[in-house]
């Protein structure tokens, strides 16, 4: 088994369990876990059953695959509130996805003055308990997509600015109403610290990503290309942890499938009002224009065949170029702050995400994985 990497979050396990790593590349993250006496297969993916071993979690994901997405994500925030001259103590965050408090124990290293976590897991908070007690000012055991009335008020009672999501094994689970729920409970100039996988480019996660760039529904602080953690195969993963800032509640539009999601104040979303406005308001223009075209066009004896519905001639230009105006109010970008090329969004691709920091070398900071 490695040496447990020194900017680890995870601490070292007293008794380790035995763990065979897959001979060859399989599609699915898996190993062999030895558990009294016996040999079980365990999914990278499971988290209930990660969570329910006690130490399992920590020595799998955090010792022997060396994730340090918890530090990293949490030292970049911490890094951007420096240069800010912000101070940790008066912040209150939602650690959403919390697991057993690994980033919460980060969050309380910064010094945040409170940290609520939620996870869809019941097996999570026990864990929470049981590895990292005290992290949590409140655990709610819930989905976030779905939260009650009661939840929500303990989701928001501690005024929160601050929304972590973290996931050392990844973002794979994590829902856009989820995220939205969550988003949308903390305050306006609030902080939004995520980490994403590069994979994720085209899922629903990161699509609505770059939506809230574009929409300056939040604006880009820092970000940071890292080695997050070994796959079971000993290879490197590669993430990118991103600190963001709130300018606007999310717009129920971007919540894929146009789920109804909850704002802190219980009011009308006013971006999603203000562009249902311009959608309308672009369809009735577009109608009155086709409907005076139609009437030029028979006064005139022109053509009657050449119709909006023909999609060749100058009037359905003139449809595209209205069209394109009643849009436009949608492409708006946004100009990173500081130092960050103006090409950094969500998109989350090798060419578009500049690295602050230079990444860590893999070769020299991460030994390959040996079974143990």
């Amino acid at each position: 088994m490695v040496d447990q990497s020194a900017d680890s979050s995870f601490p070292v396990l007293p008794t380790p369990y035995a763990v065979r790593f897959p001979e060859a590349p399989a599609a699915t993250e898996a190993v062999d876990v030895r558990i009294e006496g016996r040999w079980e297969h365990v999914l990278l993916s499971d988290r209930e059953r990660l969570l329910a071993l006690p130490g399992l979690y920590d020595q799998l994901v955090g010792e022997m695959l060396r994730c340090r997405a918890p530090k990293q994500a949490i030292g970049l925030f911490t890094s951007v509130l420096a240069d800010r001259d912000i101070p940790a103590r008066h912040l209150s965050v939602i650690d959403l996805g919390a697991g057993n408090g690994v980033v919460a124990e980060e969050l309380r290293r910064l010094g945040v003055d409170s940290v609520v976590g939620i996870d869809v897991l019941p097996q999570a908070r026990v864990a929470a308990d049981r590895d990292r007690w005290g992290m949590y000012d409140d655990y709610l055991v819930a989905d976030a997509a779905e939260l009650s009335k009661t939840d929500y008020r303990r989701l928001i009672a501690n005024d929160p600015d601050v929304l972590v999501a973290v996931a050392p094994v990844g973002q794979h689970d994590l829902s856009t109403k989820a995220f939205a729920t969550a988003f949308n409970a903390i305050r306006t100039g609030g902080w939004v610290v995520i980490d994403v996988r590069d994979e994720l480019d085209h899922s629903p996660f990161a699509q609505m990503l770059r939506q809230m760039t574009q929409l300056q529904v939040i604006r880009m602080e820092a970000t940071k290309r890292y080695v997050q953690r070994l796959n079971v195969d000993g290879e490197t993963i590669e993430s990118v942890a991103i600190v963001a800032r709130k300018l606007h509640d999310l717009p129920q539009s971007l919540v894929a499938p146009h789920a109804v999601t909850m704002d802190r104040d219980n009011r009308n979303d006013p971006i999603t009002t203000r562009y249902s406005t311009l959608r309308s308001a672009g369809t009735a223009i577009t109608l009155v224009a086709c409907v005076t075209v139609t009437v030029f066009t028979l006064l005139s004896r022109q053509d009657t065949r050449q119709t909006v519905l023909d999609g060749t001639g100058p009037l359905s230009e003139q449809q595209e170029t209205m069209m394109a105006d009643s849009s436009s109010a949608t492409d708006a970008t946004v100009t990173p702050a500081g130092n960050l090329p103006s090409e950094v969004t969500p998109a989350i691709t090798p060419s578009t995400v500049q690295p602050d920091v230079a990444p860590e070398t893999p070769e020299e900071n991460l030994p390959a994985v040996q079974a143990s």
